[in-house]
């Protein structure tokens, strides 16, 4: 058994013998682990609680990726920690009672999922010389002048989705000419579709993307991108992308209720040390859909960050409306993220420390979060404040959009389904060495 896999079972045996809880204890709050945001599978991590501004200790758990705890009564603010075991990243989440008692954090552990296959013998026809074929884990590209076997991996399970996407001349989304999403799939552990052809019922449709060059400040550059997500979860099919000159995107065939797309539009100004990127997050019912507009943010913010292992940020205040919260994240410069930390910060816990700026907190003195914390070096810090239509509880009570749709923030940290989800983000970031 390596490292990795006996400090999971360490953590989950002596959580599991501890004591149970007293009936009565004050309010209680569920953190729910996941390895995988398109089923949500559980998962274990290191996972820890400070009510108020008490002390930090670690949450109790009774099944497997399920952890809870209690809040005193008369408290109303509480922080959770939580140290995904595959050694990356160190997630915090500083919330109050009115806003969520039951949250979901993604910590995938590598090679957990269990990974079937599925084959479909796709037919060649007129108006399309190319397929692409998504599922929940790949996807898979190739020019089709004949009929053609295609092979791919995805996740097992009930109700799996798979899109089929028919191109011609490239594989663009402008070159889309036929879309089929074949929706209920058992792979357990395979599949075989048979036939797959595509028929005038596939034949796509195309909608507006407005331009919204008119919210982009001077110099920035731009970037917006329409992506589909389907009711039972597969997401990474983009339908549209381009500038803020605007566009057209890929409408769905025949949608159904829970078909989302997920429409993102960013500006954003680069330097050798620092950038600012402005952004905005919709999430659109697919049956309701029509043209899409966006409007980026205009907010004032400026945030600093000290060059710390932990960092401390400061000057949170903005002139911004209805903020919900803020994404503070720091990791390593170069490369994917090692040891990197990242916290959401609802307003509201933050209103109740009567301060605008945040700490990082230190918990190596707990179990399971030695090592924790930025290394020595080149390190980036990022702040983004958020505010739309949605409470920073909601974004993180659960069920998570999978992770792969690049819809979270551009951060990489899913975000909850919520239909006619509409979000607005300032970051602002810069290098720093940590001494």
């Amino acid at each position: 058994m390596n490292r990795v896999l006996l400090v999971l079972v360490l953590l989950v045996l002596t959580a599991c013998q501890q004591a149970q809880p007293p009936a009565e204890e004050g309010t209680l709050v569920t953190v729910h682990v996941i390895d995988n945001t398109r089923d949500q599978h559980p998962s274990v991590a290191a996972v820890a609680y400070q009510p108020g501004t008490g002390e930090w200790q670690m949450a109790r758990t009774e099944n497997y990726g399920e952890y809870f705890f209690y809040v005193p009564t008369g408290e109303t603010r509480y922080a959770v920690a939580v140290n995904c075991l595959s050694g990356y990243l160190l997630q915090f989440y500083h919330l109050t009672l009115d806003e969520t008692r039951s949250l979901s954090v993604y910590c995938q552990v590598p090679g957990s999922a269990a990974v079937g296959s599925m084959r479909a013998l796709v037919k060649a026809g007129a108006g399309y010389d190319r397929i692409t074929v998504f599922s929940d884990v790949e996807q898979v590209s190739d020019i089709l002048t004949d009929d053609i076997l295609v092979e791919l991996s995805a996740l097992q399970g009930q109700e799996r989705d798979f899109a089929f996407a028919a191109y011609d001349g490239g594989t663009t989304p402008d070159e889309m000419t036929y879309l089929k999403l074949v929706r209920g799939v058992n792979l357990a552990p395979a599949a075989d579709l048979g036939e797959v052809s595509f028929t005038a019922a596939d034949a796509v449709s195309r909608s507006t993307v407005a331009g919204f060059s008119a919210s982009v400040p001077s110099g920035y550059a731009s970037a917006y991108k329409v992506r589909l997500l389907s009711a039972a979860g597969l997401g990474g099919l983009t339908l549209a992308a381009g500038d803020a000159s605007g566009g057209q995107y890929v409408t769905l065939p025949n949608p159904v209720a829970g078909d989302l797309y997920a429409a993102q539009a960013r500006a954003s100004e680069l330097s050798a040390s620092s950038f600012r990127e402005i952004s905005q997050l919709k999430l659109i019912p697919a049956t309701e859909a029509g043209a899409i507009a966006f409007e980026l943010p205009s907010a004032s913010f400026a945030p600093t960050a000290t060059a710390e292992a932990f960092p401390e940020f400061k000057h949170l205040n903005t002139d911004a409306g209805d903020v919900l919260g803020y994404y503070l994240l720091s990791a390593p410069a170069g490369g994917a993220p090692t040891r990197a930390n990242v916290s959401l910060v609802s307003s509201a816990w933050l209103a109740g420390s009567g301060a605008d700026g945040y700490q990082t907190p230190d918990l190596r003195h707990l179990p399971g979060f030695d090592g924790t914390g930025l290394p020595s070096g080149e390190s980036i810090w990022t702040a983004i404040v958020i505010y739309g239509n949605a409470t920073a509880g909601e974004l993180v009570a659960g069920p998570l959009l999978p992770a792969e749709t690049d819809s979270s923030l551009f951060l990489n940290i899913p975000v909850s389904r919520l239909p006619g989800l509409e979000l607005n983000q300032i970051s602002v970031g810069a290098v720093m060495t940590i001494h």
